[in-house]
């Protein structure tokens, strides 16, 4: 069995983006870090585009990385419009100036990754079975990686060889005295058709849509433009980073229609002259008005009908269905006059689509092409193809797949909801392919490493956007776009390209700066949008020597071993094991309940005296009104005579299993409590089950917490510092009543003190529910009785309310910050520790605290240093909140 190799961080990709991260991951934060790239070599989409003619449509001098000033100067680019080969070479270069390729993995190809809940991090699989994980996966997969081919009738009887654009022959291809078909006229098909047609006997262009392409201008590069340049780099940098696409470009006219004619066509002449994509900025207005728009786009048809002799062959190549600049704008050498070659035939799809391919050629219209080669320069699934091409899977088995099946939804283009430490890289919703691609990776990869460098820092173990952000987001990103022409376009933008894809518009129209400006705002204002999750650590009850000694730091109990009644070894604090001859198993029925009952009502011999105890505590009982149409609810009112004015409030719902119990029961405790944090406390004597049902009992404690907030102003009680707790079953009822508070929306709940609660019913459907049911006080038999008492039939149904188990509740969402404790060897420690955990990945101020070698009810041993430690924990925790 192959060993799962760990990580800090997860990169699949190694083209320009993955690099990126690698060297920001790895040298800038010092993490361990992984790519997979299933090439074998780096490069990305320069790696796999070898076609011929294939070139990149930014500037040389601005698709460079810019994070190492001596890297950009030292290079030298040989062009204005860089070639495949020669960025490939650049590719190269980085990745060996920076030690890159000893963390890449090459020729491996990631086939999955699920997210593990319990440990907060990422494992992929591996095309070959291997495993990795790591806490952080980022995706560098490229947005145009996915090459497609379309589902042709007949394509695997073609004799001849055939290839796509995007998986071109690293040996490259002769065409010599060839004839080959080329099929598609998008950008790789653009770039591809003249350098073909110089070499191959003849080339049929099978052409389905025109699209506008603009003259490169291309040129070799002086020194002396270099040397400028370089000189400028980090102005122009900077002005790139702030710009709407990445690119530095001469200002627009204005609104076209706005403009004088004859300054209209001036403009665009000097644009056509000086190539390029910037051709189609020249006026404001050019993607949002439609009539404005014509005018460039009847421009460039002019150009293609004055390029192109035949007037026919013209025509089929002017685009007509579509806005200029809505498509990706292409950048060409000498393609349209490529038609003027008598080797070259163009073929009209538009009406006539082709009908199968034969083992000769393709059949158009009834008619037999004979070709001895196919190209296909036919595209991508973009943009999310490659990210749907792994099986991701995040929260509960969530698969991005299917949650993008409608369409594909992320916060910032670089995260999606219910995927907690995956990042992507130039995703939906960010600028991606409308921008500079270098300029937004970097910006991507820089903004990620800033988010991880944050949450190492800040203890954080899951990041996570929150939905209703990236819904508010992607809500954004149409509503720029519906201001635009582009989605008049049936673009691969908007998945039009693929059948059966979704049509969403996908990149973000915002612009580069603006994109940056909001990324950097969230980030600044502590992540908005996103849920960070701190680490989820078991903290250890500290010990003291007596309750009246100074605090040894560092120091722990020492443990013993212990037999359950039930037979079952536990590893104990010697201090609190006593307490099981005092109080031993209630064993509930029944048939015992009037019994135990009246025992627990019994006075306890040698009781300290509350008063004694804590004499700065007044004490008033109370009847106030109850929930609606219940009867009035038995409080008790514990007022301290130094208090903060105006006082915090407490209420306070004791233990008891819903069965057991009254509110005079923790007296000693409200006291304390009230003389440490100077706060009012109201002890709640709700009424018990099995006399009464759900939610009678949450209902009486909502009674007290409205009493509270609505005669806060006489108690001299501060409304906005009402906090609940309780111990066990009072603990299930304090987180209850959050909830209930929280959803009526009438009485704000500002913090929740649960210690051991009882949470969740399902746990009392079997015996053999809990992993620590060693049978000490409250055993699973005494839980199953008081879930079935309360509830007035079995336990672990489907239709029990939050309002009675809280562990319930569909979203935690706007519940009060929380102080939870619990025993280790706690009946409901499982289930404690898994709502506290909830509730920390929800983003709610929360402390979870686990202590060892404890059982439930461990603070009835006041002596013991465990109960100490917990006393001082939740009490500090109150005053903290009540006082801070």
């Amino acid at each position: 069995m192959r060993t799962t190799q760990k990580y800090d961080a997860i990169v699949i990709g190694a083209g320009f983006a993955g690099m990126y991260l690698l060297h920001r991951l790895r040298d800038d934060l010092g993490l361990q870090v992984r790519v997979y790239e299933r090439g074998n070599g780096v490069g990305g989409t320069w790696y796999w585009n070898r076609y011929p003619g294939a070139r990149c449509d930014v500037e040389s001098m601005f698709y460079s990385y810019s994070f190492s000033e001596d890297l950009e100067q030292e290079w030298e680019w040989t062009e204005r419009y860089p070639t495949q080969p020669e960025i490939l070479r650049y590719a190269n270069h980085v990745a060996d100036r920076f030690g890159l390729r000893e963390d890449i993995e090459f020729n491996t190809s990631v086939k999955g990754a699920r997210y593990d809940e319990t440990t907060d991090t990422w494992t992929v699989t591996l095309q070959d079975g291997g495993q990795a994980s790591a806490r952080y996966l980022v995706t560098a997969v490229g947005c145009l990686s996915a090459s497609r081919v379309p589902d042709f009738e007949g394509l695997d009887s073609f004799t001849g060889p055939t290839y796509h654009t995007g998986r071109w022959p690293h040996e490259g291809v002769d065409f010599t005295g060839k004839r080959v078909a080329v099929v598609g006229t998008g950008s790789s098909g653009i770039q591809a058709i003249p350098v073909i047609a110089q070499q191959a006997a003849h080339v049929t262009v099978f052409q389905r849509t025109p699209n506008f392409s603009i003259p490169a201008q291309n040129r070799p590069l002086s020194q002396d433009e270099q040397r400028r340049i370089k000189a400028e780099y980090r102005q122009l940098r900077a002005d790139a980073r702030n710009s709407a696409a990445g690119v530095i470009t001469p200002p627009a006219l204005g609104n076209a229609l706005d403009v004088d004619e004859e300054l209209r066509s001036a403009e665009l002449d000097r644009r056509w002259a000086a190539g390029g994509a910037a051709f189609v900025s020249a006026f404001t207005d050019t993607v949002i008005d439609e009539e404005a728009n014509r005018v460039t786009a009847d421009y460039v048809r002019d150009r293609i009908r004055e390029t192109t002799k035949d007037p026919d062959v013209a025509e089929l190549l002017c685009p007509k269905d579509h806005p200029i600049g809505t498509k990706r704008i292409c950048v060409d050498t000498d393609y349209y006059a490529t038609y003027n070659r008598d080797n070259v035939t163009l073929v009209g799809l538009r009406g006539n689509p082709i009908e199968c391919i034969t083992p000769t050629g393709l059949r158009v219209g009834g008619v037999d092409h004979e070709v001895d080669a196919i190209i296909f320069a036919t595209g991508y699934d973009a943009m999310t193809g490659p990210l749907n091409a792994i099986d991701i899977r995040g929260l509960d088995g969530t698969s991005l797949r299917e949650e993008w099946a409608d369409g594909p939804r992320t916060y910032l283009g670089v995260a999606a909801a219910g995927f907690p430490n995956l990042f992507m890289v130039t995703a939906p919703g960010s600028p991606s392919v409308l921008s500079n691609m270098i300029v937004s990776i970097e910006q991507h990869g820089d903004w990620i490493t800033d988010a991880i460098a944050h949450a190492r820092q800040a203890g954080i173990a899951r990041i996570d956007a929150r939905r209703e952000a990236q819904h508010k987001w992607v809500e954004h990103v149409n509503e720029v776009a519906s201001h635009t022409l582009y989605p008049h376009a049936a673009s691969w933008y908007m998945g039009a390209n693929v059948p059966g894809k979704p049509r969403v518009f996908m990149p973000y129209l915002g612009g580069v700066g603006t994109y940056r400006q909001i990324c950097d705002e969230i980030a600044g204002d502590g992540y908005r949008g996103f849920t960070l999750t701190p680490a989820v650590t078991a903290q250890p009850a500290r010990s003291i020597r007596k309750s009246d000694s100074p605090e040894r730091e560092g120091t722990q109990a020492p443990m013993t071993t212990i037999d359950s009644p039930a037979g079952t070894r536990h590893l104990v604090d010697p201090e609190v094991a006593p307490v099981l001859d005092v109080f031993p198993p209630l064993n509930l029925s029944p048939e015992t309940l009037p019994e135990v009952r009246q025992a627990q009502s019994a006075p306890i011999p040698d009781a300290p005296d509350p008063q004694a105890l804590y004499p700065d505590v007044t004490t008033t009982e109370r009847w106030i009104p109850g929930f609606e149409s219940d009867p009035d609810v038995r409080i008790l009112h514990y007022e301290p005579k130094a208090r903060t004015t105006p006082s915090s409030a407490l209420v306070w719902i004791h233990g008891g299993g819903y069965v057991l119990g009254k509110a005079d029961i923790d007296e000693i405790l409200c006291r304390r409590i009230a003389t440490e944090t100077g706060a009012s406390v109201v002890s709640v004597d709700y009424r018990l089950a099995p006399e009464t049902k759900e939610p009678g009992l949450v209902h009486d404690c909502y009674a007290a917490l409205r009493w509270v907030h609505d005669n806060s102003e006489d108690l001299g009680m501060h409304r906005g510092r009402i906090a609940v707790g309780g111990a066990s079953a009072g603990g299930g009822l304090a987180a209850t009543l959050a909830i209930l508070a929280r959803d009526r929306g009438e009485v704000p709940v500002s913090f929740q003190l649960l210690i051991y609660p009882m949470l969740d019913d399902r746990t009392a459907s079997t015996e053999n529910a809990h992993p620590y049911a060693g049978e000490f006080i409250w055993t699973p038999g005494d839980n199953r009785f008081g879930w079935t008492s309360i509830l007035g039939r079995e336990p672990g149904g489907d239709d029990v309310s939050p309002y009675t188990a809280a562990a319930r509740v569909e979203s935690v969402a706007g519940l009060p910050p929380a102080f939870i404790s619990v025993g280790a060897l706690d009946l409901f420690a499982e289930e404690d520790i898994a709502y506290g955990t909830r509730l920390i990945r929800a983003g709610i101020p929360t402390e979870l605290h686990v202590y060892p070698g404890a059982y439930h009810a461990y603070d009835m041993v006041p002596d013991a240093r465990v109960t100490q430690a917990h006393f001082r924990d939740c009490i500090g925790a109150l005053g903290r909140h009540f006082n801070g």
